[in-house]
């Protein structure tokens, strides 16, 4: 299964399965004219995505997509990951069209968006890329005050911790995957100065176990 979107217009998503093909759903009447999907539940019955300036969710068959909204203090949000059971979204809300101001969140149906916060004081910008099958470990990353980013992983009840064992004084580190159980995530390190690494400069994978959930916990906004 497969989940993203057509550079056509109108650009809208779809969901691919070796049996059935390509499933325009963004192409569907009432459809806005652009709806992008990020990321797919396991069932491939749920993807999640991004509109001109919202993030959704939406479910096979339904007539439209469900808009997650936009949290306080910012203009645009997008999600990037979503549970097993396509019960828990993950993504990020920001401001304006820079990479200064933007804040992870995490939305279900009961609480709506939350925002994650950030790891330090004085931070403004966290980004939420996956989420464990259960919902219950999402990793990312927080842009430090240096420039360069440190990856995260976030727990409900313990709140953000940095990834350990990544070298933050020269380097950038972006978490972008969790396995299922959440105990493992995913990403890549790069050496490049802060402003190559915001152009997407290419870095060295990495793979690292989440610390427990005793560790110490970040700064909420």
């Amino acid at each position: 299964m497969a989940a993203g979107g057509l550079v056509a217009t109108p650009a809208g998503g779809f969901t691919w399965t070796r049996a059935g093909g390509r499933t325009d759903y963004g192409q569907l009447p009432g459809m806005p004219g652009s709806s992008h999907a990020f990321a797919i539940s396991s069932d491939g019955q749920t993807t999640a995505g991004m509109t001109t300036n919202t993030a959704y969710r939406y479910r096979a068959g339904d007539p439209a997509l469900q808009l997650l909204g936009i949290q306080p203090g910012y203009t645009s949000s997008k999600a990037q990951g979503i549970s097993g059971d396509g019960e828990i979204v993950v993504g990020m809300s920001r401001a304006g069209q820079t990479d200064e101001f933007a804040e992870a969140f995490r939305w279900t149906s009961t609480t709506g968006l939350v925002g994650l916060g950030y790891l330090q004081p004085g931070q403004s910008y966290s980004e939420a890329a996956a989420v464990s099958s259960d919902g219950a470990v999402v990793v990312g990353h927080v842009r430090q005050t240096t420039g360069f980013n440190q990856a995260f992983v976030w727990r409900e009840g313990t709140g953000m911790v940095g990834l350990p064992g990544l070298d933050l004084v020269t380097n950038s580190g972006r978490a972008s995957a969790v396995n299922q159980g959440g105990g493992s995530s995913l990403g890549a390190v790069s050496s490049d100065s802060p402003s190559m690494q915001r152009c997407g400069s290419a870095g060295r994978p990495f793979r690292s176990e989440c610390p427990p959930a005793s560790s110490e916990a970040g700064h909420s906004a």
